[in-house]
């Protein structure tokens, strides 16, 4: 005998599966479609501005200042072309055993010229008895470090203060940096690793991208936390290798 309890059951979820893939083809088409809108606008505007200075070369209005601006543009688009690839390809990660303390002090030195040239100061604050040693990327987590660095100096707009504090937090390596710096507003910061979405006036916004991408490769996470002319504080958690 058929069982029709069991047969309706099957269509039943069958049908909720099909239910389920097509919200999820959905979500994905509006996500790529407005992805899309952003390279298209982004891209265009450099390319507008290029067409009308060719423009005016072309009716013989020449000025020093015309071409430096289309070698800018053109300069502009390269740059989101290049991001967008490294976004879109895979990263080869190579993971070896590495002391924070050495890393993070080699990219401090890396920012040195620009904190001088803004009279900002660093708070170090290594709350460990030992330098961890973690497995990580060098070369991918000092990018992150730099980022974020490179991002507190931007927002500090005279003099200020940069606290990197790292610590052994329930087995976790934490790396905070904050800084007294213009901040965001709330709706910035809900936008905060969106592509194109950048709190820089020239900045595309993958670099945040591209941190949060690296530290997932790392089995760890990145938190923010921003108030408008208050600061901004970002912690990087990462797993701490322990030697037997």
């Amino acid at each position: 005998m058929v069982n029709f309890k069991k047969v309706n059951e099957r269509k039943r979820r069958a049908l909720l599966q099909h239910k389920s893939n097509m919200v999820l083809k959905s979500k994905k088409l509006e996500i790529i479609g407005e992805f899309a809108a952003c390279v298209a606008h982004e891209i265009r505007n450099p390319l507008t501005s290029m067409k009308g200075f060719v423009q005016l070369l072309e009716k013989g209005t020449v000025h020093p200042d015309y071409l430096e601006q289309i070698h800018s543009a053109c300069d502009q688009i390269e740059q989101y072309i290049t991001e967008l690839l490294l976004l879109a390809q895979p990263q080869q990660v190579s993971k070896k055993l590495v002391n924070i303390r050495l890393l993070l002090e080699d990219v401090i030195d890396t920012v040195e010229d620009k904190v001088v040239q803004k009279k900002i100061l660093f708070n170090r604050q290594y709350e460990l008895e030992e330098s961890p040693l973690i497995v990580c990327d060098p070369a991918q987590i000092s990018k992150v470090v730099l980022h974020l660095l490179s991002n507190s100096i931007e927002a500090i707009q005279y003099t200020g203060t940069i606290y990197i504090d790292v610590k052994n937090k329930d087995g976790k390596l934490v790396i905070k940096i904050s800084d007294n710096g213009v901040g965001m507003s709330k709706e910035r910061l809900a936008k905060l690793g969106e592509p194109f979405f950048s709190t820089k006036e020239k900045g595309t916004g993958i670099g945040f991208m591209q941190c949060y991408q690296i530290v997932s490769q790392h089995d760890g996470k990145i938190m923010v936390n921003s108030e408008e002319n208050l600061g901004t504080t970002v912690e990087v958690t990462l797993p701490i290798t322990v030697e037997e």
